[in-house]
């Protein structure tokens, strides 16, 4: 249980400014507000009818209402101006730490309590006849139906705010256990309500329990839900079912509802709030295990059962396959996330399933809330290449808000990772494929490339007809099938854009919503705009530079810079000696125009690296080329993990056979690879997917694409071309990124 101290609901007040005092400042500031409000409201009503003096209570429903509830909003100021001035993190903070306000938890817990309510009311009135009045009044009562619409808010808001989101927080980020801040903030609601007539009237023994049980009740929920919509949910339902439908004497606030209970017993209220609080808490945990569904149905086919009537089968929506735990680990940095995995069998060619099966490696990253939405996210790697497995375990952490309703499932595309990979033996040392000239030794290359990808084929078990991007989707679907998932959310980055998309055509009605981050839109060829797209995104960092005070500066003339270190390199290559960045043994570098433009490449497409690109273009300029090399020894020597056979497998059949055959026109400074492309893919000799440049069709669905301004391989007019394709798009551009 300790673990709910972890979830986002208490990290939010790690967030900000967190001192105890501030928590002091704010009660007594709240305290204050109170007050002066109530004082505001009171005294005119006071001068006006002098017998409230007296007794509140004399006053008409609507005025006792507005006197006692309006001053509320006193609290939820004083709570917003500390979190603004004195925490400095925002308000919603307290409400809904996973982003929106999730309307489907506030709306499930107010509509069960009112259900619930209700049945206890009919039950005892059946058991107590005459004791449930009909009191109904219709000047009175919709007199005062408005007043408690409007007003009934603000007051269980300031409480649960004050209780459940702040106290709660506050308590929560100091415990070293869940009871203290599920505890304390109950005692406290508690103690506000002693003053309450009930109390009194009916004795300390059996009310003072309720309240506390209360507590309880909406501390434990928004622990569960890591969040405050089921407690609010709960508290207005209840107050607004206490004032409008069923009310008693000496309750807090005596109303015109539609029933007066006779004589109410304290000890039955007790009992009946226990007993309707553990239906509601396994009716909140059956619909968050999706149960309640299958309950209903299975009452349905039973009463049609009795009826003669034929039942039909329930659609499966629980798992298919079991998962177990597992461990995620990225080949990056020094992260280890734990989740649910299974390797799933699919048939190689998926037109005859009951050949050859290869293995599907799936983990499923669980929803942290106790009631996730049932739509998960699933995550697509780029290359093509990538396993999602890997390659998503460093950005798991800025997930987290998207992680706290929804489970992320990744799966290793097939050739990847752990699901049947195309792997070819990799060099450690830093490769050299470069004359020391300025132009690419074709026959070389194509000789080593030939030699290395003889290797790696021999090395696979495999018919590369169907290592491709449909194939990789109709995957996708049995993992959403075998997972029991209905809709699902698709998040690509880079490749795994296209991946969504073709996922996207092929099951268009599965497709909630897509998040399409570095954009290959569906009708792009890969490798027609490789040298151009790169020299733009070199421009846009001159520009950049150029337009920043300090970079201009310390760089005044960047893009002549890089000329000179270009045309220097051409006439001669550079030798540097420097410490390895990881082992500190000396690594001997050959730097040359190809070499290096080859370098400026790789360092464009990583943003925390296109800081240092002034820096080191100037440097070289002035003939120190140490920093340039140790760029180049620390990007080339990175892992990257791409599995380059199903690199290959990919565009040979989606790409390269469908470039114009003279290829990329024009001066640039990074070279051509489409000769190296063209003698994979005739090593390979895979048939082009001419089903797959069919074209794209319009899809209804929400579409945020994402594009980074200075992109060197998927720019932002990717994002524009790929908008087309989805009238329920939008557009979003990083710039500096």
């Amino acid at each position: 249980m300790n673990t709910l101290l972890n979830q986002p609901f208490f990290n939010e007040a790690r967030q900000g400014r967190d001192h105890w005092t501030f928590y002091w400042i704010t009660l007594g500031l709240a305290f204050v507000f109170m007050v002066v409000f109530t004082l505001i409201l009171y005294v005119p009503v006071l001068l006006i009818n002098p017998s409230a003096a007296v007794n509140l209570m004399d006053l008409p429903a609507p005025v006792l209402l507005t006197v006692t509830m309006l001053p509320f909003s006193g609290v939820i100021l004083a709570i917003w101006l500390a979190l603004r001035f004195l925490h400095r993190r925002p308000f919603k903070s307290l409400i809904a730490p996973a982003g929106r306000f999730r309307w489907r938890l506030f709306l499930t817990s107010a509509f069960f309590w009112l259900v619930l309510c209700g049945f206890m009311d009919g039950v005892l009135a059946l058991l107590q006849p005459g004791n449930y009045r009909w009191t109904f009044e219709p000047g009175a009562f919709f007199t005062f139906l408005p007043f408690a619409i409007v007003l009934t808010p603000i007051q269980i808001a300031a409480e649960e705010l004050l209780f459940r989101g702040y106290l709660m927080q506050g308590i929560g980020v100091r415990a070293r256990s869940v009871w203290l801040p599920l505890l304390i903030p109950a005692v406290f609601f508690t103690i506000l309500h002693l003053s309450n007539p009930e109390v009194s009237e009916y004795g300390a023994d059996w009310t003072v329990p309720m309240y506390f049980i209360m507590g309880i009740l909406l501390g434990w929920v928004t622990l569960r839900s890591g969040g405050l919509e089921l407690a609010l949910g709960w508290h207005l339902a209840n107050n607004w079912y206490a004032g409008i439908f069923v009310t008693f004497p000496s309750s807090a606030i005596p109303t015109p509802a539609l029933f007066t209970i006779q004589q109410y017993d304290a000890r039955v209220g007790l009992i009946g709030l226990i007993v309707i609080s553990v239906i509601y808490l396994l009716v909140l945990e059956a619909v968050n295990r999706r149960m309640l569904g299958n309950l209903i149905l299975a009452g349905m086919i039973f009463l049609s059962g009795c009826s003669g009537m034929p039942a039909r089968s329930p659609m499966v929506s629980t798992p298919t396959v079991p998962l177990q735990d597992c461990s995620l680990q990225s080949e990056v940095v020094p992260i280890i996330q734990q989740a649910k995995c299974a390797d799933l069998r699919v048939p190689e060619n998926p037109s005859n399933p009951g050949g050859k099966q290869i293995p599907l490696h799936v983990a499923v990253v669980k929803a942290r809330s106790t009631n996730p939405d049932p739509d998960p996210i699933f995550l697509l790697a780029g290359g093509p290449g990538q396993a999602s497995t890997t390659a998503f375990v460093a950005m798991l952490t800025s997930l987290e808000r998207l992680n706290l309703k929804r489970d992320l499932v990744l799966v290793d595309q097939r050739g990847t990772g752990s699901s049947a990979p195309l792997s070819c033996p990799s060099d450690e040392q830093l490769p050299d494929l470069w004359n020391r000239g300025d132009v690419l030794d074709l026959d070389k290359a194509q000789e080593e490339m030939q030699t290395s990808l003889r290797e790696c084929t021999q090395q696979w078990d495999a018919d590369l007809r169907f290592y491709n991007t449909t194939v990789s989707a109709m995957d996708l679907e049995i993992v959403r099938q075998k997972l029991g998932y209905d809709r699902i959310n698709l998040l690509g980055v880079s490749y795994g854009t296209r991946l969504a998309q073709e996922y996207a055509r092929l099951y268009p009605q599965q497709v909630r919503t897509m998040i399409l981050d570095g954009v290959v839109p569906p009708d792009w060829v890969l490798g027609e705009t490789v040298r151009r797209d790169a020299q733009q995104s070199l421009e846009r960092i001159f520009e950049r530079c150029a337009q920043e005070e300090a970079c201009r500066q310390a760089f005044p003339d960047l893009r002549g810079d890089f000329q000179k270190v270009m045309e220097s390199l051409q006439r001669n290559p550079v030798e540097v000696v420097i410490p390895h960045p990881s082992t500190g043994k000396d690594q001997k570098v050959i730097l040359n125009r190809i070499t290096v433009a080859s370098l400026i490449r790789m360092i464009s497409y990583q943003s925390q690296f296109t800081i240092l690109m002034p820096w080191m273009i100037h440097s070289a300029a002035q003939g120190d080329y140490r920093p340039m090399a140790a760029q180049a020894v620390y990007l080339l020597s990175q892992d990257q993990g791409v599995e380059e056979g199903f690199f290959y497998t990919v565009i040979c059949q989606e790409d390269v056979p469908f470039i114009r055959a003279e290829g990329e026109q024009g001066e640039y400074y990074f070279q051509d690879v489409l000769p190296l492309w063209r003698t994979a893919c005739q090593i390979l000799d895979i048939p082009p997917q001419e089903a797959f440049r069919q074209p794209y069709p319009t899809l209804d669905i929400p579409v945020l694409l994402i594009s980074g301004e200075a992109d060197p391989v998927t720019p932002p007019a990717n994002g524009e071309q790929a908008a087309k394709f989805f009238p329920q798009s939008l557009h979003v551009v990083f710039p500096k990124e």
